[in-house]
């Protein structure tokens, strides 16, 4: 429940579970009545039909006795059906809000995303699994107590004591090890993360001999999280040893009592073959119990899974669906942009306002950590404006829906994200391919040797993340993902910086060839030479503007202000001026507060 009382999206999914789980407790109660079969025959054979010797009595109850079984294992094997049906029907509603939850909350930054696929998975497969038979079991367990208070009330007493016990423990060792089993959770993802790290990086690694000190870096978080697990493993296995010896006596001591009772006179010696059946009364009342405490762990990390889960949904709320627009033209308005990227103290880029008509290139430079890949991550809609505004088309850039969009939105990062999959399928983003756009996207980036030199061509599978392809080849295939079909919108973040004189050449040629198709390009990059097609430029410093306009202008202006401060050393130039922010080309700045 939410703090305003109100259910929570997840409770909300749980309502439509309620007629599989009410079909599977309706079902628990006829398996518990089904149960006693045995105890009935048991009675009758020791009672009626060895009194009357009769063959054909025993023949009855014997099959009316496999009858009964034979019902109880259809009911079973119904159940589990109806509880798998439910962890289906909860796949149904759920997977794709939870997909795309983890989706926008990678984007944000959000901690829980990494595991929410998982506990999501979780809370399905405990569903369907045995623990929740044994949860909806319980309740029917104070049928068999009652019976047992029927046989004699000392004796229904003990029974009831033994499972009150076992839960009493079960109970203590649950609250005993919950802290260290979150404390064991939180551990074990940081090293999984650090892991995945290290396999990605594994070349570098091995390449500059670090293997063994980042094996003690992992090794050292691996330790905490076996520390954590050993305490509360130590713990749990302790409380159900515990918990398992008392239902053990309890079955015997029921036993006992039961004799007692009858040697001092208290119980009938036709009531003998009744000691018995108490005694598997208790041992029926107490085996969901003893399936609940040896599959506790299941238990509490179902419950730990929703809980996960229940608040990552409600932090990442379902986004709303946005209005339908008209293909856009490409006209970009920028105003007063300041962003913070997620989990980030402070913006990294601040007040930044420009305007680009459709079929402008703008070309933004500045040193490393100026903001320059935070803007482009602002112009796409990855980061949200902590204020100011994104347009596009005078629509803000958030409020177009994703789907629409796409086909005319085209986006290079920085660190270029490719997928396990053929170059084809790369490039045309996993969809339908179109030949002519995938034949018109490999002649603008260059790819068409790569291609050709393979002889899958565009089904040349490229491994996962790009592996099998080269650092030029991996950047061309992004460029003509961000170029295919019809953009009319397309940032680029670095483009070149993995690309020959050859590659660097060809970049300027298709970036003309977006330009007069009405495309409007966005471009940042520490060279020279896409300021040869640049109609506007934009420098950034410590995640402000410091001069915007025309590129021409913009150049010679900042060539006056170089001339103004006189020679200097590299390292007495301001961080705009040095190497870092154009390659291959005299050093260009702004001194700081240079004019818009």
């Amino acid at each position: 429940m939410t703090k305003q009382g109100k259910k929570t999206e997840l409770l909300l999914a749980t309502r439509a579970l309620y007629p599989y789980v009410s079909l599977g407790l309706f079902q628990a109660g006829a398996l518990a009545v089904l149960a006693l079969a045995p105890l009935a025959y048991m009675r009758e054979v020791y009672g009626p039909v060895l009194n009357a010797r009769s063959n054909e009595t025993l023949l009855v109850v014997t099959l009316l006795l496999v009858f009964l079984v034979s019902i109880y294992g259809l009911i079973d094997w119904s159940r589990s059906r109806a509880l798998y049906a439910a962890s289906m029907r909860l796949d149904e509603l759920l997977s794709q809000r939870v997909f795309n939850a983890v989706f926008r909350g990678n984007l944000l930054g959000h901690p829980l995303s990494k595991n929410a696929l998982s506990d999501f998975q979780g809370i399905k497969q405990f569903l369907a699994a045995p623990a929740m038979s044994a949860l909806l079991d319980a309740p029917f367990a104070t049928l068999f107590l009652v019976l047992t208070f029927l046989i004699h009330p000392l004796i229904g007493a003990l029974a009831f004591a033994g499972a009150l016990l076992a839960f009493i423990v079960a109970y203590l060792t649950e609250r005993e090890v919950r802290g260290s089993m979150q404390a064991a959770f939180k551990a074990a993802t940081e090293s999984r993360d650090e892991l995945a790290t290290i396999a990605k990086n594994a070349q570098a690694i091995q390449a500059m001999g670090m293997t063994a000190n980042i094996w003690g870096r992992w090794q050292r978080q691996h330790e905490s999280f076996l520390e954590e697990q050993s305490y509360a493993s130590a713990k749990q296995s302790l409380g159900q040893s515990a918990s398992k010896v008392v239902m053990l006596l309890q079955g015997s001591i029921v036993l006992g009592v039961g004799t007692f009772l009858f040697l001092i006179g208290i119980l009938p010696l036709e009531s003998a073959v009744m000691l018995i059946i108490a005694k598997l009364l208790g041992g029926l009342a107490m085996k969901p119990l003893l399936q609940l405490i040896s599959s506790w762990k299941l238990v509490v990390s179902a419950r730990d899974q929703f809980a996960r889960l229940d608040a990552f949904l409600q932090e990442v709320p379902e986004k709303q669906a946005s209005m339908s627009l008209p293909v856009p033209c490409g006209q970009l308005s920028v105003s007063q942009l300041t962003v913070r990227p997620p989990r980030a103290k402070y913006p990294t880029l601040r007040d930044v306002s420009f305007q680009l008509k459709a079929g402008s290139l703008l070309a933004v430079i500045g040193p490393s950590g100026s903001g320059k890949s935070t803007l482009a991550k602002a112009l796409v809609g990855l980061w949200q404006p902590l204020a100011g505004s994104v347009r596009l088309d005078g629509v803000e850039i958030s409020k177009w829906d994703k789907e629409e969009l796409g086909p005319f939105l085209g986006y290079l990062p920085q660190d270029i994200e490719l997928f396990e999959g053929t170059i084809g399928e790369n490039i045309a983003r996993f969809g339908n391919a179109n030949p002519q756009d995938l034949s018109l996207a490999l002649q603008r980036a260059g790819l068409q040797d790569v291609v050709s030199e393979n002889l899958e061509g565009l089904d040349t599978p490229i491994g996962q993340e790009g592996q099998r392809l080269s650092g030029g080849q991996k950047q061309r295939v992004g460029l003509a993902r961000a170029i295919y079909g019809c953009p009319r919108l397309v940032i680029l973040d670095e483009p070149n910086a993995n690309l020959d004189e050859a590659g660097d050449l060809q970049l300027s040629t298709t970036l003309q060839q977006l330009k007069q198709e009405g495309c409007t390009v966005v471009v940042i990059s520490h060279k020279k030479s896409i300021l040869k097609v640049s109609d506007l430029l934009l420098v950034l410093d410590q995640g402000a503007p410091k001069l915007f306009g025309p590129t021409t202008a913009v150049l010679e202006k900042m060539r006056e202000s170089i001339k103004a401060l006189g020679p200097q050393t590299p390292k007495e130039q301001p961080a705009a001026v040095r190497s870092d922010v154009l390659q291959a080309g005299p050093p260009l700045s702004a001194p700081a507060g240079g004019a818009l």
